[in-house]
């Protein structure tokens, strides 16, 4: 509300207001109190320069802003997200080569986003299968050199068995009593030896397994040149070598 201007009366303002120094066009009504005006009540209006202006310009300026807007939505789009869909590119380049056995290769860890951490994280579990497939390949060359000396162990007396075992079923050979009896005591010993060797192979089996206690003992040392002694004494007869074992008296013994 407005009072009325100094010098008395009220100002002779009609129902509208048209654009002027006084401001913009509007609504207005006058407040009266016994015949008197006391005030007015001006509504503001449109500016008819503003109309004017967006309905001549107002479908330019919304074509161009789509247009702005479309344009920066695409160069927000590679700026963003061609980055991180190179870098996932190169990780499913790097699992396809683990895939195919390629342990070594790591997928770049660059920068600080999901990307990053997928490919920190993908890094850590390829650098465990690499461990683990090495501790594999270990394993593996163990257990074929482990077959490969226990049948080399079992070989050689069961060749002796077997050797002894024929000398003495000969009939054209004549032995004497004691000669046939330390026969029959290699062969005995052999025999223990087989037995010994396939215990061995079980204490291995309940060892992986972590079901049995590894239990040492001394082993005299002229007793153990003794037993591979007498283990090969018919072949090297058979090939007239001879064979002569010397152990000091002193020798401590094996543990």
């Amino acid at each position: 509300a407005a009072a009325p201007p100094p010098g008395g009366g009220a100002r002779p303002w009609g129902s509208r207001m048209g654009p002027g120094r006084d401001g913009p066009p509007g609504e207005r009504a006058a407040i009266e109190i016994e015949g008197s005006q006391v005030g007015v009540v001006l509504v503001a209006g449109r500016n008819p320069r503003t109309t004017m202006f967006l309905r001549e310009y107002a479908p330019k300026q919304a074509v161009i802003g789509v247009l702005l807007l479309i344009v920066g939505s695409a160069v927000a789009s590679l700026a963003i997200f061609r980055p991180a869909h190179r870098r996932l590119r190169g990780l499913e380049t790097v699992a396809n080569a683990i895939g195919e056995g390629d342990l070594t290769v790591r997928a770049p860890e660059v920068g600080g986003d999901e990307v990053t951490a997928l490919a920190r994280a993908f890094n850590r579990m390829a650098g465990d299968l690499e461990a683990r497939t090495r501790a594999m390949e270990l394993s593996d060359r163990t257990r074929r050199q482990l077959l490969a000396d226990v049948s080399h162990e079992l070989k050689t007396p069961l060749a002796a068995i077997r050797g002894y075992a024929e000398t003495l079923s000969m009939p054209e050979v004549r032995l004497d009593e004691d000669t046939r009896r330390r026969y029959l005591e290699i062969v005995g010993d052999e025999t223990l030896k087989l037995e010994r060797i396939v215990g061995d192979l079980l204490d291995l089996a309940r060892l992986e397994g972590g079901g049995l206690t590894l239990t040492c003992g001394e082993v005299p040392v002229a007793q153990l040149f003794r037993r591979v002694a007498d283990r090969h004494e018919r072949e090297m007869l058979e090939k007239q070598v001879a064979l002569d074992v010397s152990v000091a008296a002193d020798m401590p013994a094996v543990w």
